[in-house]
């Protein structure tokens, strides 16, 4: 996918329980945004996502989250439009770690905000997320994850990636092939 389409990436669909999800392309006029879905999620969310535990999301934070160049820094956003249009309820985002040509990979990230858990909106996000990463070559995405961390690991499992996972410490390496 050449980096201007992902650059204006956008879907909209019925989850199954029957709420309208738009999927876009992060912008940098987000930050209000994805700082205010950051507020919403549960200091274990936090934990879950960003491995530490922090209250907020500093201004660098904030412009490396939603200003990505669409190449080695692909970002997708989830909104409800019939809800609250406005709101961030989901994140995922992939960077590439390693771009040589016969076999690229890239680390993912997803987050979705606490009370929209569990309506297939991570489920979602990685799958388009995975669409475009194919489309640029992608063929392998990489997460480190706590071991705990049992939801993202059947997430992963749900969307029909074969997944294998590493131990490193406290952490899993989970390396998902997305090429199926």
């Amino acid at each position: 996918m050449v980096p201007e389409s992902a650059r204006n990436y956008q879907k909209t669909l019925r989850l199954p329980g029957g709420f309208l999800l738009q999927i876009r392309s992060i912008r940098p006029d987000d930050k209000a945004a994805l700082a205010g879905a950051f507020r919403q999620l549960s200091g274990d969310s936090v934990h879950s996502r960003f491995l530490v535990y922090k209250r907020g999301l500093t201004e660098a934070e904030l412009a490396y989250l939603t200003e990505v160049d669409f190449v080695h820094h692909v970002s997708l956003v989830a909104t409800l439009p019939e809800l609250e249009p406005e709101r961030i309820v989901g994140v995922a985002r992939y960077i590439l770690i390693n771009q040589e040509p016969a076999a690229p990979v890239a680390e993912f990230a997803l987050v979705v905000v606490d009370r929209y858990q569990a309506l297939g909106i991570g489920t979602v996000l990685l799958k388009h997320l995975a669409n475009i990463a194919r489309e640029a070559g992608v063929r392998t995405f990489e997460a480190f994850i706590l071991r705990e961390n049992t939801h993202i690991r059947e997430l992963f499992e749900h969307c029909g990636f074969r997944v294998h996972g590493e131990a490193e410490g406290e952490l899993l390496k989970m390396i998902l092939d997305i090429g199926v």
